[in-house]
Order: structure tokens, then sequence, then C-alpha cells
């Protein structure tokens, strides 16, 4: 598995914000570039982490035990 920082940072800031928009934002990236990114985790690790609507993002089971991990691999970096 090939997980970059920046990936995990923007899984991060999705779980945050639940917004697609408000957490390219916070990390500084357009709207669909962030998109780009969050699905190219998703194909990484092999499931999706969240369950979308057209109005609301949330973790699903994959992303809940995904989240602890993300944060660690963060911690350690940083």
């Amino acid at each position: 598995m090939n997980l970059s920082i920046k990936q995990l940072r923007a899984f991060i800031a999705l779980t945050e914000t639940e917004n697609f928009t408000r957490a390219a934002q916070k990390i500084n990236l357009s709207q669909p570039a962030f998109s780009s990114l969050i699905a190219a985790l998703e194909e990484e690790v092999g499931y999706r982490l969240f369950d979308r609507d057209t109005r609301k993002v949330q973790l699903n089971g994959n992303g809940i035990h995904f989240i602890d991990t993300a944060r660690r691999l963060i911690q350690s970096h940083d």
C-alpha cells in the first residue's frame, strides 16, 4: 500500500468537516482535486471509507476503522 501524507490529511479533513468543499478549502485544494485525492485513497486501500449522498458525507464502518491508523501515520510523520 502506498499512501501519501496528503491523502491522509485529506481523509482527516473530510472526517472533521463532513463536506468536500470545506475540507478542500481546509487543506488548500480545489474541490475537484480534493475529490480525486479521496478517490485515489479509497482505491489504494481497496474499499470506500465514506458514505455519500447529495447532501452529506460521513464515515462508514471501514472509515471508522481506518481513522485511527490515519491519525497514527500523520502523527508519526509530523
